[in-house]
């Protein structure tokens, strides 16, 4: 399910809270936004998620429900989506440890019991979007950086001998080959300066194509290491 989260689009964060028990629902819903966070009834969770344009940035999730128990609601959406994209908070009002272990197993994030205290109940949601973000920040942090690689891999390519890198890749410290004979070939068109301040422009680069060109087959044919 590749969708965005509500805030990258709207700005504020989107809580969802799944509860059958309508006075539940109301002091959640009135926690939530006098906090500046924008709540949404979820009875029908699952279905509302599917339809959505995009997803909460969190899920309120009850333990105790008639029809899907919060436990199973949370095994489904983790099959579609992992808790680094949308945490999930499981509620309940039973605190045993039986209950809660059951809960991080099924794929919440945390747990909050019920009734609800105002200040645990934000500092747990607040942590979750935390590591939200920084999951995410993480995630381009490391895609650019595989971006670097990949345009530092090209410049080598461009400036040493493909044998060469693949020693480099390889760990190798002392890459240099020893030749008992070399013979370095230096070229420079003589009189270019004065040439080109004749010549027009299109004519200088059609010119330059295809000299380059023709040094290229050659050092091709003849196994000529051509230094940019």
């Amino acid at each position: 399910m590749d969708k965005l989260a509500y805030s990258a689009m709207y700005g504020t964060p989107l809580i969802l809270s799944v509860d059958d028990e309508e006075v539940n629902q109301i002091v959640a819903e009135e926690i939530l936004t006098s906090a500046g966070y924008k709540a949404m009834d979820g009875r029908e969770a699952l279905q509302w998620l599917a339809e959505q344009e995009t997803l909460p940035d969190l899920v309120m999730l009850d333990c105790m429900m008639p029809v899907m128990s919060g436990h199973e609601f949370c095994a489904t959406l983790r099959k579609v989506i992992p808790g680094s994209v949308l945490p999930v908070i499981m509620v309940s009002a039973k605190s045993d440890e039986e209950n809660i272990v059951e809960g991080l197993r099924s794929g919440s994030n945390d747990f909050v019991r019920k009734p609800f205290c105002r200040d645990e109940l934000l500092a747990r949601i607040e942590t979750q979007l935390r590591l939200k973000s920084d999951s995410w920040w993480l995630a381009e942090l490391v895609n650019n950086q595989d971006g670097r690689e990949t345009e530092s891999m090209k410049l080598l390519k461009n400036i040493l001998p493909e044998s060469i890198i693949q020693r480099m890749q390889s760990g190798q410290k002392f890459v240099a080959d020893s030749h008992q004979h070399v013979v370095i070939l230096f070229s420079d068109i003589v009189g270019f300066t004065n040439l080109s301040s004749k010549l027009p422009t299109a004519e200088i680069f059609l010119m330059l194509s295809n000299m380059f060109s023709a040094f290229d087959k050659l050092t091709d044919r003849f196994m000529v290491y051509k230094l940019p």
